[in-house]
């Protein structure tokens, strides 16, 4: 009993899972023990590499603090030697008898500033005209020659002043450089940065194989070649610096001094880390590799021989459902069953298609009568009207105004038999409204203006025949107020712009009492089909019909009274091209 209701709650669950679902589940599930695996590797190698690098960090901060240590007490001796010593170098300005005595005086002094400073390499005073006077430590020719050209090219203006700490490479060693002024005389302290190095170098367990400085630029005084990525990084960081480089294989650490612009940067290669990776993680490695294959190749295989036949199935239902008729599925596949699932499936697809296309076939021809029904139903009071004119006009011998009429009666009932079309163009509605205009006003004693506004030329603009007319019509019946006065009916077409629905726009108003308020609720509703008295209106009810018949229910109609008083209806047709439309079916009139 217990294993059957287990099972019954497998199907349960199984049953709203598709088979591409369940596929998935199962290569999940390996996929993640498989990426536990590898995550527990990953994160162990993270965490011995970043343990590595906070590390190798360190060492480079605390010899960059050291640095700072150092610079910070050359800049107090200097500032002390040339405070202490400024009432010398006055007098020696004014060109003294004594200078060389001074001068005794100024190198001595020197000598007892800077002599304990084990860390500085040299000293130079230099006057404003780039004459040594006096120097400490400067046996080295390669540091007489650069001070010379340092000092001269400040003097001389070639290279502006800095106050700050530069770094510069003179043969193979680099050097921070530092150049106080004070009342015309420079100055400047060589302090040697290579000891800083070699205490790291000479370490033991040294991590890095290359340490360098970086100027005040960030520009590496080295010569080791580095990808641009590195570089933009040395460049940018702030602080301290913690960078895989992945085209060279290389770890990029740095620390910047806070004093200075100068930084301490150390690369490590790659091949350091992996020798302690250790032989297990190479074999997790690999064994990762060969499962994740596995995985991916049976997940393909399945899914092309499984999944994807039953997700082209079902897509082709999904189309038959939407009424796609015409799709088709491959009947070869990988197993029979689907060979034979195909084949019954297409089969049946055809035997829908040719029952539909009956099906269709009767109900066009129904929906074709409906649409001539409603087209015979149109004013047919409007004849019944005219042959009262014609009786009234003949009683009283106006033999012109029945000429007129009867001309005006022959284009109407042309333009009637042609509206069994489905499309004409919007000039020839608009003919057979003015048309009308002018049968109405030699029937009525009061003024009929018709005004059309908006677009000139709208060859491309199809409607269905007596839409426009069916309103302006309802407009001259309905909307007179003062007979003084007459009716206005103004025609407004306007095609849609940028940003609205693509199609034509036609608003009808006129200038009478407008709907009754109780009534447009109902009209826009499509409840009920109204005028503007709240009775039906037939004429109304057919252009609505044909709207939705003819347009599949795109087409929108909408009542309103304007704001200036009147009745209004705004219709909105979507743009179609020419050719869709219904040609005219031989009628030439006659």
């Amino acid at each position: 009993m217990k294993k059957e209701k287990w099972e019954t709650r497998v199907k349960r669950i199984l049953g709203n899972i598709s088979l591409g679902k369940s596929l998935g589940i199962k290569m999940l599930v390996v996929s993640l023990i498989i990426a536990g695996l590898g995550i527990i590797s990953l994160y162990a190698n993270r965490t011995i590499e970043k343990q590595a690098n906070d590390a190798n960090l360190k060492i480079l901060s605390m010899t960059i603090d050291k640095i700072d240590e150092q610079i910070l007490t050359a800049e107090n001796q200097m500032a002390s030697y040339l405070t202490s010593r400024r009432s010398e170098l006055v007098e020696i300005k004014r060109n003294t008898a004594n200078r060389e005595y001074l001068y005794t005086i100024l190198d001595k002094e020197m000598k007892n500033s800077f002599s304990a400073n084990s860390w500085i390499q040299a000293s130079f005073l230099y006057n404003s005209a780039g004459q040594r006077m006096v120097s400490f430590r400067s046996f080295e020719y390669s540091l007489l020659e650069d001070v010379r050209d340092y000092n001269q090219s400040i003097i001389s203006g070639e290279e502006s002043f800095s106050n700050e700490w530069v770094a510069r490479k003179i043969g193979d060693k680099v050097y921070f450089v530092r150049t106080m002024h004070t009342l015309g005389y420079y100055l400047t302290v060589y302090m040697d940065g290579d000891p800083f190095l070699k205490v790291i170098e000479k370490g033991e367990n040294n991590p890095f194989s290359l340490l360098f400085f970086t100027d005040e630029n960030r520009k590496a005084i080295s010569d080791e070649k580095l990808s641009a990525s590195a570089e933009q990084q040395i460049k940018d960081f702030g602080q301290e610096l913690i960078y895989n480089d992945p085209r060279e294989a290389v770890t990029v650490i740095g620390s910047a001094s806070d004093r200075t612009g100068l930084s301490l940067i150390g690369l490590r290669y790659k091949s350091f880390l992996q020798k302690n990776i250790g032989a297990l993680q190479l074999l997790l490695a690999m064994f990762m590799m060969l499962a994740v294959a596995y995985v991916v190749g049976w997940s393909w295989f399945n899914r092309k021989t499984l999944v994807h036949p039953v997700d082209k199935l079902v897509k082709a239902m999904e189309e038959v459902e939407n009424g796609n008729l015409h799709v088709k599925v491959e009947e070869e596949a990988y197993y029979q069953e689907f060979r034979c699932l195909n084949y019954q499936f297409n089969r049946m697809v055809s035997e829908i298609e040719k029952l539909k296309i009956d099906v269709y076939e009767e109900q066009l021809n129904r929906q074709n009568s409906e649409l001539k029904f409603l087209l015979l139903q149109i004013n047919p009071h409007f004849f019944l009207n005219a042959l009262n004119i014609l009786y009234t006009l003949a009683l009283t011998r106006q033999t012109d105004k029945i000429k007129e009429l009867v001309a005006h009666l022959m284009k109407h009932s042309r333009y009637i038999l042609k509206a069994r079309n489905e499309k004409i163009e919007v000039e020839e509605e608009l003919k057979h409204i003015e048309n009308f205009i002018e049968i109405q006003r030699i029937r009525y004693t009061y003024p009929i203006l018709f005004t059309r506004e908006g677009e000139e030329e709208l060859e491309d603009c199809l409607i269905p025949p007596m839409m426009l007319y069916t309103f302006v019509e309802n407009s001259v019946k309905y909307g007179l107020v003062d007979e003084a006065e007459g009716v206005h009916i103004t025609l407004q077409i306007e095609k849609s712009r940028e940003g609205e629905k693509q199609g034509y726009y036609f608003r009808i108003r006129d200038s009478g009492p407008g709907y009754a308020e109780d009534v447009l609720p109902v009209l826009n509703s499509g409840d009920t089909l109204l005028d503007r008295r709240g009775e039906e209106h037939y004429g109304v009810a057919n252009v609505v019909q044909r709207l939705a018949i003819l347009y599949h229910g795109d087409a929108e109609i909408k009542f309103e009274n304007g704001t200036e008083g009147g009745a209004a209806v705004e219709i909105w047709l979507p743009e179609e091209q020419r050719e869709e439309a219904v040609k005219d079916e031989g009628f030439t009139g006659g």
